[in-house]
Parts: structure tokens; C-alpha cells; sequence
């Protein structure tokens, strides 16, 4: 992906960078080069990064690690070299054994660096392991996928590329590519040369010498190839389908922790509600009670004050009927003063 013309921007290196990050900072920084190249007119560069996907958590860590532990992942797929060249020379089954158990060293030290430095979370280490052996298997051929900026998991070469990367072995040395597990062409035997003689006058010509030692030979090493060719093809097949279903019960698992984790969640915001509800009613009860006391204290007041008002009518009452009496009459005699009426 080349640089926009007129910028400083290196989309490559921007790119790189972006694989190089932790799955969980991928889409914010994908996002934030595409606003950057769409604010300097590079809308055709940020189409393209658009539509880059977000790694998943085994693949960034093996981008990770392309960057942090090159000279590992470097030896790692040597190794798949060296396994895949002695599987093709049809070397001694102790010798592929040791080969098969050096991959699978070189890709436990990876995964317990990824787990132990890059925070892959143990449970995908076991994943991890086996996208590395795939990328081992694929080892430095052009058809390997490009280590450092993938996307997902690796599933090891099928038994067709296999074969297509293996190369003839005739006597033990190398005539160039062929199907793995095809035996290589052999010339037929010619019979050894013989002085010049005269023709018989009469007669078949003589058949020639033919080498029965090493007919059986070659047809041997035929059928061993093809039984060979059968293994290879079944292994590869069977581990695909483990590779698979490993990956199926990951998922499965990642999967259950999440909703064991949306279930706690919701228990704990309903355990919340309910002490928020029984809050809320309590209040309501004291508000109740309080408000059965404010109403009969209303009430007292009102009866007190038409007790008051009956007193207070009953004083006047009192007060009209001393005015009107003998005695209020007397003392203005006396005095000379009128009395007025209440």
C-alpha cells in the first residue's frame, strides 16, 4: 500500500504498526489512521485500511511475536524446514521423530512467552500451539502465510501442498519437485553392453538380462511410497480435524464465561434493585405514618379551635348578660355615668 502523494504518511508502516498492537487496541487506532488519511485527501488509502480486520487474540499474539521474538518464530519455522526435508528423504523414523519434537519445544517456549510477556490469556495457549506447528509445517515457502499481519488462526498445509513442496528423492538425492509420496520415475535397466557379434542365421534374438533383485526392490520402495503417501494424507487430515474441533470447544468455552459472566452481572443489578425497592418502601411506609400523625394532629387543632370559638361565644354571651343586669344599672346611678349597652 503505498503513500499518498503529498503526505508524510507511510500507509505500510502505519499498517504494520497497527498488526503490531494488542487485539484489544486494533479498531481504535485502525479508526484513528483512517480519520487521519481522510484528512489529508487520502480516501482511497483509507477505504483500503477500512477494510482491515481486526486480528483475532491467537493471531495478534503471533504477530507479536513475529516482532518480539523474531529470531524464535525465524527458528521455528526452520525447523519445519528440516522436519518437512526429512519426511520428504524418507529419513529414519527416529530422526522424524526428533525433528516433530523439536517443532512442538520451539512453539511451547513461544506460547509461554505469549502467555507469560503478551498477556494471551492460558486458555489459548493451546490454540496458539497449533497455528505455530501450522506455521512451522508451512515453514519459509512463498506460500506461507504472512507472519505479522494475520488476521486469524493457521491450519496446517494440506497434504496436496504437501506434496507439491517435497522434493524427489531417487537413490537419495534430489531430482527436483514432486508429489510427496510418488515414487520416483526409474529408468529401466539396460543389459550390459556386449563385444560386436555376428547374427545368428536363424533364430529369436536373445532376450535381454533383466535385474529380478532390483525390480523387487523398486517395487517395493513403490508401495511403500504409496502407503506412505496414504498416512501423510490421514494424519494431515485427522490433525485438521482436531485443530478444528479444538478450536470449536475454545469458542464453546470462551463463549460459557461469558454468559457465566452477564449472569453474575445480572444477579448482582437485581440484587441491587431489590435493596433499592426495599428502600423505597420503607420510605413510603415512614411517610404514611408520618403523614397518620400530621392528620391527626390537624385534626386536634381543629377540634380545639371550635372549642375555643364555643368558649369564646359563651364569654360573650356572659359579658351581655351583666350588661344588661341590676347591678351595671346601679353603679351608673351613682356615678352619674352612663353605662352602654355591650
Amino acid at each position: 500500500m503505498a503513500s499518498p502523494s503529498g503526505t508524510s504518511l507511510d500507509v505500510d508502516l502505519e499498517v504494520d504498526a497497527l498488526y503490531a498492537l494488542p487485539v484489544g487496541e486494533f479498531t481504535a487506532a485502525r479508526d484513528a489512521l483512517i480519520k487521519r488519511l481522510r484528512a489529508v485527501g487520502a480516501r482511497p488509502e483509507a477505504e483500503r485500511v477500512k477494510s482491515l480486520r481486526k486480528p483475532s487474540p491467537v493471531a495478534a499474539a503471533v504477530n507479536q511475536l513475529a516482532r518480539e521474538a523474531a529470531a524464535d518464530v525465524a527458528a521455528l519455522r526452520a525447523a519445519g524446514d528440516a522436519q518437512r526435508g526429512l519426511v520428504a528423504n524418507q529419513a529414519p523414523a527416529t530422526a522424524q521423530r526428533a525433528a516433530r519434537e523439536e517443532v512442538a519445544r520451539r512453539a511451547a517456549e513461544l506460547v509461554a512467552r505469549a502467555i507469560d510477556d503478551l498477556g494471551l490469556a492460558a486458555s489459548l495457549g493451546q490454540r496458539l500451539r497449533l497455528t505455530l506447528e501450522a506455521l512451522a509445517a508451512w515453514g519459509s515457502t512463498a506460500q506461507s502465510p504472512p507472519v505479522g499481519r494475520l488476521t486469524d488462526e493457521v491450519a496446517p498445509p494440506g497434504f496436496e501442498v504437501l506434496a507439491d513442496l517435497a522434493p524427489a528423492v531417487v537413490d537419495g538425492e534430489a531430482d527436483g519437485p514432486r508429489r510427496l509420496g510418488r515414487p520416483a520415475p526409474v529408468d529401466t535397466v539396460a543389459p550390459p553392453a556386449s563385444p560386436a557379434a555376428v547374427p545368428p542365421v536363424s533364430g529369436p534374438p536373445a532376450a535381454p538380462e533383466v535385474d529380478l533383485a532390483a525390480q523387487g526392490r523398486r517395487e517395493a520402495h513403490r508401495r511403500a511410497a504409496a502407503v506412505l503417501a496414504t498416512a501423510e494424507a490421514e494424519a494431515v487430515q485427522r490433525a485438521e480435524q482436531v485443530a478444528s474441533a479444538e478450536r470449536a470447544l475454545m469458542t464453546a468455552a470462551d463463549e460459557v464465561a461469558d454468559a457465566v459472566s452477564r449472569v453474575a452481572a445480572l444477579e448482582d443489578a437485581m440484587r441491587r434493585l431489590a435493596s433499592e425497592l426495599a428502600a423505597a418502601e420503607g420510605a413510603v411506609a415512614e411517610l404514611s405514618a408520618r403523614r397518620g400523625v400530621v392528620g391527626a394532629t390537624v385534626a386536634a387543632a381543629r377540634e380545639a379551635s371550635l372549642c375555643a370559638g364555643r368558649a369564646v361565644e359563651r364569654a360573650r354571651a356572659a359579658l351581655s348578660a351583666l350588661a344588661e343586669g341590676p347591678l351595671m344599672g346601679d353603679v351608673a346611678a351613682s356615678t352619674g355615668r352612663v353605662v352602654p349597652p355591650a
